[in-house]
C-alpha cells in the first residue's frame, strides 16, 4: 500500500544519507588524529582535541551501527561459526569494558560453570553483544554498584548468558520496545546518551544464532538481560 511504499522510500533515503556521512566523517577524524600526532599543543588545546576525537569516534560508531543493522534487517547477516571456549569469550568481553567499569567505580564480575563445553558460535559477534550489554549496564549503574556476567548450561542443553546490574532499571511500559531500532528503552534521564542501536544489534545477532534475548527489570533495583543460545548451529553451515 501507499503507506508502506512511503516508509520504504524514507528508509532508503535515510540509508543513503547515513552512508554518505561516513566518508567525510572518516576524513575529519583522520585530520584530528594527524593534529594529535604533532604533539605541539598546549594542554587546553590537547584537551579540546581529545573531546572532538571522542565525539567524532562516537558518531562514526553510530553511523556504522545504523548501516550494519540495516544490512542485518535486510537478511544479509552472515555468521562465522567457530568452536568457542566460553570462559575465554566471557573474559574477553569483561576485559574490554574493565577500564570503563573502573572509571565509573563499578564492580565487574564474571562467572562461568566449570563444565561448559565448547560451543559452535560466531565468537566475534557474540563478544560485541556482550560488550554492548556490559557497557549499557555500567553506564546505568551508580558508582559503587555491581555488574555481573554469568554463563551456565540449561537442563535442555542450551547455553544461558546473563548480564545483570543493580542500577537504575527500566520503566515497565518501555520494556516491550527495548530492542526496537532507535528506541533507547526509557527516558533520557535513565539512559543518558544511549542511542538504542546496540540493543537492536544484540537481538539480531542472538536470533540469527537461533536463540532469544529477554530483559527483566525493576526501577531503582536493576536489570538482567538473558541470552539463551543453542551450543550448535540451528542449521547446516
Amino acid at each position: 500500500n501507499q503507506l508502506r511504499a512511503t516508509e520504504l522510500q524514507r528508509d532508503d533515503m535515510a540509508q543513503m544519507l547515513v552512508h554518505d556521512l561516513r566518508n567525510p566523517l572518516t576524513s575529519l577524524l583522520a585530520g584530528l588524529h594527524l593534529i594529535d600526532d604533532m604533539q605541539a599543543l598546549e594542554p587546553m588545546q590537547a584537551q579540546a582535541l581529545q573531546i572532538a576525537q571522542r565525539g567524532g569516534d562516537a558518531l562514526l560508531r553510530m553511523v556504522n551501527e545504523i548501516l550494519e543493522i540495516s544490512k542485518y534487517q535486510a537478511g544479509h547477516l552472515q555468521l562465522d561459526y567457530n568452536s568457542i571456549n566460553l570462559p575465554d569469550l566471557l573474559s574477553a568481553a569483561s576485559e574490554q569494558v574493565a577500564s570503563l567499569a573502573g572509571r565509573a567505580n563499578i564492580q565487574l564480575d564474571h562467572r562461568c560453570d566449570n563444565d561448559l563445553p565448547n560451543a559452535q558460535l560466531d565468537g566475534e559477534k557474540l563478544r560485541r553483544v556482550l560488550v554492548n550489554l556490559l557497557a549499557n549496564a555500567i553506564q546505568h549503574t551508580a558508582p559503587g554498584g555491581c555488574v555481573r556476567l554469568d554463563a551456565s548450561l540449561l537442563a535442555d542443553g542450551r547455553l544461558e548468558i546473563c548480564v545483570s546490574d543493580n542500577g537504575l532499571g527500566i520503566p515497565s511500559e518501555q520494556i516491550a520496545r527495548i530492542f526496537d531500532k532507535f528506541n533507547s528503552g526509557c527516558s533520557a534521564r535513565h539512559l543518558g546518551s544511549s542511542t538504542g542501536l546496540g540493543l537492536s544489534f544484540c537481538k539480531l545477532v542472538v536470533e540469527a544464532h537461533g536463540g532469544s534475548i529477554s530483559v527483566d527489570s525493576k526501577l531503582n533495583q536493576g536489570s538482567t538481560f538473558t541470552l539463551t543460545l543453542p551450543i550448535t548451529p540451528p542449521r547446516p553451515y
